[in-house]
C-alpha cells in the first residue's frame, strides 16, 4: 500500500511529468561551462543528477551525451584508481559509443605507476576523442603501449618532473593515433645528444602544435624542431613555440603556406628582448592570418624594433593581431602595429599602470600627422589588464577618461583613408570597471559604436585571450594549468 501512495504522490509532482527528452536537456544545462572543467564530484551534475530520485538516476545514466565530458582531479581527491577501478570503469561507459572527453590530473607525489592504465581500459580508450593528462610523469607516460587511441583527436600533456629525465625514454603512445590533429605540451621531450624529439607523434597529420616549455634549453629544441620537425607538418594551421635565449646554428629555410595562426612567447629571453628569431626570420608563413606576441617588457631602443617590424610588413593577410607585454615603451606599440595595415582586430594585453596610456596614445590617429595613421582597418579594439599589482589600483587606474576619450574620439573621426572603429571590448578582473569610460564616450555609443565591458573571474584571466583567437577555437583545455600564458 504504502509503495501505490508513494507511486500515486510523485506522478503529482510537476517535474515527474516531464517528458524524458524534455528532462536530458535541462541536464545538460546543468553542466558546468567550459565543459573541461566537469568532475565526477558528487556534489555537481551529473553525478549529483543520479542522486536525485530513482527516475533522474535511470535518465541521467541511459543519457549518453551527459557523460562525454569527464574530469578525474586525483590531485584534489581521495579517490584512488587503483581501488575503484571497476566503479570508476562503470561511470566512464555511461558514454557509450559517443565521443568521451577525459581530464586526468594526478597528484605531485605519485607512485603507483599504473592508474594511467587503469583509467585507459577498453573500451574507454577507444571512445576517446579529447584527452588531457596534467601532472603526469615522464615513466607514466613511457609506459603506454602505441596504438591505444584510433579516435583520438585532440591531445594535451602536462610533466611533472624534470626536463633532464626526458630523455632517458621513448613515447609511442600516439605515433599511431589515425585521428590525431591538435596536441599541447609543456614539454619537448628532448634529447640534445641527438636532436631529437622523444615524443613519437603524427606530424604529417597534426593541424595544431602548441609547445609551452620553459627549460633551459629551449631554443636548442626549438631549432630541432625547426629544421626536423615542422618540415613534415604539411598540414600545420596553429603554431605556438616558447623561444629561449638565441643561439647560433644552421637554421633551415624553407615554407610553412598552411599556417594561418602563430603565437611567439618571448618570455625564455632577458625581460627587455625581442628579437626576431630564425622561426621567422628563416621560414616563409605566407598566409598568417592571426599572430601572438607574449614577453615580459620591451624597453630596448626603438631601432632595434625595426627588424622585427620587416618581417611583420610581410604578413600581407594578418588580420587578427594579439600582444601581451608586462610594460611596453611609448612608441613601440605604433612601430609594431605599423607594419600590419591589414589588422581589423586588435587584442591588447599590457601591464602597469602606465600600460592602457601607452595604447591609447600610441593608437590615437591624429588626421594632420601621418606618422599616426596606424592600422587604417581597424574594426575590433580589445583591452585586457594583466593582474601585477594591486586590484585596487588595477579598477581604478586602468582606464583614464580623458586619453581614453582622446583615443576613440580619433578613431571615430578618422579621415577618408582610414576606417572607423566598430566595436571596443574592455575587459576587467572580478568586478566591472569601466562605467566612467562609457560615460566619456556615450556620444559615440549614440552613432553606433557597440562598447562591450566584461569581466571574468580573478585568477581565470590569462587564457581568455583564446576565444577570440579565430584559430585557437573549441581548444578550452589550454585555458587551465600550464597550457595557458598572458
Amino acid at each position: 500500500m504504502s509503495n501505490i501512495e508513494t507511486s500515486v504522490s510523485d506522478s503529482l509532482r510537476p517535474c515527474s511529468r516531464i517528458p524524458d527528452d524534455i528532462l536530458c536537456e535541462i541536464f545538460l544545462r546543468c553542466l558546468s561551462w567550459p565543459r573541461s572543467t566537469i568532475t565526477l564530484s558528487p556534489e555537481e551534475a551529473p553525478l549529483l543528477l543520479t542522486h536525485v530520485c530513482r527516475r533522474w538516476r535511470e535518465v541521467a545514466v541511459n543519457y549518453a551525451n551527459l557523460w562525454q565530458w569527464l574530469g578525474l582531479d586525483l590531485q584534489n581527491s581521495p579517490v584512488k584508481i587503483s581501488e575503484n577501478a571497476n566503479e570508476l570503469v562503470k561511470l566512464l561507459q555511461r558514454s557509450k559509443t559517443a565521443s568521451l572527453n577525459l581530464q586526468i590530473r594526478w597528484p605531485t607525489q605519485c607512485e603507483a605507476r599504473d592508474h594511467l592504465h587503469l583509467a585507459l581500459v577498453p573500451p574507454i580508450r577507444t571512445s576517446l576523442t579529447r584527452l588531457t593528462l596534467q601532472s603526469i610523469t615522464f615513466v607514466q607516460l613511457a609506459l603506454l603501449p602505441p596504438g591505444l587511441f584510433p579516435r583520438l583527436e585532440v591531445l594535451a600533456i602536462s610533466i611533472h618532473g624534470r626536463w633532464e629525465d626526458a630523455r632517458h625514454y621513448s613515447y609511442e603512445a600516439f605515433k599511431h593515433a589515425p585521428c590525431l590533429r591538435r596536441v599541447a605540451l609543456n614539454e619537448w621531450f628532448y634529447n640534445p645528444s641527438d636532436f631529437g624529439i622523444k615524443i613519437s607523434l603524427p606530424w604529417e597529420q597534426l593541424t595544431h602544435f602548441v609547445q609551452a616549455s620553459c627549460a633551459s634549453d629551449e631554443e636548442t629544441a626549438v631549432y630541432a624542431f625547426h629544421n626536423y620537425y615542422l618540415p613534415r607538418c604539411s598540414n600545420l594551421q596553429y603554431l605556438r613555440l616558447t623561444l629561449g635565449y638565441p643561439i647560433t646554428a644552421p637554421y633551415q629555410g624553407y615554407s610553412v603556406p598552411t599556417l594561418q595562426g602563430l603565437c611567439l612567447n618571448f618570455w625564455g629571453p632577458e625581460p627587455g628582448t625581442i628579437y626576431l628569431p630564425a622561426l621567422l626570420g628563416k621560414i616563409a608563413f605566407s598566409n598568417i592570418k592571426s599572430l601572438r606576441l607574449e614577453g615580459e617588457c620591451i624597453d630596448v631602443p626603438r631601432y632595434e624594433v625595426a627588424t622585427f617590424c620587416t618581417k611583420l610588413s610581410s604578413f600581407n593577410y594578418l588580420t587578427h593581431l594579439s600582444l601581451s607585454w608586462i610594460h611596453m615603451d611609448y612608441g613601440i606599440l605604433r612601430d609594431l602595429v605599423r607594419s600590419t595595415p591589414n589588422v581589423e582586430t586588435l587584442d591588447v594585453h599590457i601591464g602597469g599602470e602606465l600600460g592602457t596610456h601607452v595604447v591609447f596614445q600610441d593608437l590615437e590617429w591624429i588626421i594632420s600627422d601621418p606618422e599616426t595613421h596606424v592600422l587604417p582597418r581597424l574594426h575590433t579594439f580589445i583591452l585586457r589588464p594583466i593582474d601585477d599589482f594591486d586590484q585596487d589600483n588595477l579598477v581604478s587606474g586602468l582606464i583614464d577618461r580623458d586619453l581614453f576619450r582622446s583615443f576613440v574620439g580619433s578613431r571615430m573621426g578618422a579621415s577618408s583613408s582610414g576606417r572607423r572603429i566598430q566595436k571596443i571590448v574592455l575587459f576587467s578582473i572580478g568586478v566591472p570597471a569601466y562605467s566612467e569610460a562609457r560615460t566619456a564616450v556615450q556620444d559615440y555609443l549614440d552613432e553606433g559604436l557597440v562598447l562591450e565591458d566584461r569581466v571574468y573571474e580573478k585568477g581565470k584571466e590569462m587564457g581568455e585571450w583564446m576565444n577570440d583567437d579565430p584559430t585557437l577555437q573549441d581548444w578550452r583545455e589550454l585555458q587551465s594549468g600550464p597550457f595557458y600564458s598572458y
